[in-house]
């Protein structure tokens, strides 16, 4: 009996496959789809440095007003959205009730062993480990404000240029790490403005710093 044809004779030849053709409308289409996902990227990167900022100049009015002066000139205050704004209340009420806590006075202690010798991948490397049981969660996204929020403060009391390179360091970790999930789950409104309970919400904050400060291994090495 005649073998039949083999898959590569039965295949057509390349000559006859019609060609994948893609409409001028369309490819304008997905260059605007693409614009798009670009500027949601930015703008959640830019609410999130804004929100961090104004974090900050608020627990430096709190805790040092002379140093608020200094603060202003790094990092000026403000909102460019007026829903931004309303992320920045959110997180000011999750952070109030958070700081009466005794994990609040924890974050703090733990801020000032941090090394001012520290290396950028070293401090990186330390606020990864908030994240590293349970991964990223509005809760904890609090804490790290507070925590980075301490050693800026810390450091502005040596001087005006450390405390602008933690502050950096600071954004780059949130623009890098955290912006990407709070995208995913909505942007900063979504995250910041979704249900909240006050006494569950206070032990969940307790729960993430006791999962993500365990251990600090970057302490004071002067």
């Amino acid at each position: 009996m005649a073998a039949g044809p083999t898959l590569v004779a039965r295949r057509p030849s390349s000559h006859r496959l019609p060609r994948l053709r893609i409409h001028h409308s369309e490819e304008e289409d997905f260059e605007t789809w693409e614009e798009r996902l670009r500027e949601e990227g930015e703008d959640v990167e830019e609410e999130g440095v804004q929100l961090f900022t104004n974090f900050v100049h608020e627990q430096v009015r709190a805790e040092d007003p002379v140093g608020a002066r200094d603060i202003q000139i790094l990092t000026p205050a403000g909102y460019a959205n007026p829903m931004w704004a309303k992320a920045g209340r959110e997180l000011r009420h999750m952070a109030d009730i958070f700081a009466e806590t005794a994990e609040r006075r924890r974050v703090k202690q733990k801020a000032s062993e941090v090394s001012t010798n520290i290396s950028y991948e070293e401090f990186k490397d330390l606020l990864t480990e908030l994240f590293a049981a349970g991964g990223i969660t509005k809760e904890r996204i609090v804490v790290l404000f507070y925590f980075c929020s301490d050693v800026a403060i810390r450091s502005l009391k040596r001087g005006a240029e450390l405390c602008h390179q933690f502050l950096q360091w600071s954004v780059s970790f949130i623009t890098e790490r955290v912006c990407s999930w709070v995208r995913s789950h909505g942007g900063w409104g979504e995250v910041m403005c979704s249900s909240f309970n006050s006494l569950p919400r206070v032990l969940l904050l307790a729960g993430a710093i006791v999962i993500g400060f365990g251990v600090i291994k970057y302490i004071n090495r002067t």
